[in-house]
């Protein structure tokens, strides 16, 4: 049997948690062994793995700054390294980019190979100075990745000169599972017109800013559409 490991800073509430978890227990329903590990245990979790997945915890996410937040990120890959070579998975997949670099690190050498799964689009994601180096010189080591889009594909081509990268789009979940806080929907939108429903809380990274100039060009010639984004601060 096949073994595949995830790792992700923690299973806390967020979209990339949320595609570990689905992704973990498909895997999982279809005769792989898999275990996810997390930076974080699980006080703080928000999703909760299906049976059958193991989970790892490497309880390194910690505070640091200054000197010390490179050395705490070394000992957090040398950590990783020991749980590979304990574990040996056949894949090891990265959830987006922090991640995905220390993956790439702790697998040098090993026989496991790495996948990085970039869950954001780069260019709208912003990240250190520190982990955009590494990145850009880490990222043509994986042995594949998977992008969202076709534009983060070839960002990532031009950018880290990735090589094997495959538009995977985000699966989506149905019936959608309720969690509070839940908001009547009479209270916002109207029944009798159409509805273009956006969910997120990054205003810029998802692109809201796009899409409210979008639909102001064209609300006056279709009144039957309303827009409705969930998430964002009103301002």
């Amino acid at each position: 049997m096949k073994h595949i490991c995830i790792f992700i800073q923690s299973l806390a509430n967020g979209g990339a948690e949320r595609v570990t978890v689905t992704l973990a227990g498909y895997l999982s329903a279809n005769s792989y062994r898999v275990t996810v590990i997390t930076m974080t245990d699980d006080k703080n979790d928000f999703h909760q793995l299906p049976e059958g997945v193991n989970r790892v915890s490497l309880a390194m996410a910690f505070e640091n700054n200054g000197f010390r937040k490179l050395t705490a990120n070394i000992e957090r890959i040398l950590i990783l390294r020991k749980n590979i070579k304990f574990l040996q998975p056949d894949v090891l997949i990265g959830m987006m980019t922090n991640s995905s670099v220390m993956a790439i690190l702790a697998c040098i050498g090993l026989q496991t190979k790495v996948i990085v799964s970039e869950r954001n689009y780069p260019a709208r994601k912003t990240v250190s100075s520190f982990w955009s180096c590494l990145r850009k010189l880490t990222y043509k080591l994986a042995d594949g990745h998977a992008a969202q889009t076709d534009k983060t594909l070839k960002w990532l081509q031009t950018h880290t000169k990735s090589r094997n990268v495959h538009v995977i789009p985000n699966s989506v979940k149905w019936p959608i599972t309720a969690h509070s806080p839940i908001i009547d929907p009479d209270e916002f939108v109207t029944v009798e017109k159409k509805i273009i429903l956006a969910v997120g809380t990054k205003l810029k990274q998802k692109g809201y800013d796009l899409l409210l100039e979008a639909f102001s060009e064209i609300s006056d010639s279709y009144t039957e559409w309303q827009l409705a984004i969930v998430g964002i601060d009103k301002e």
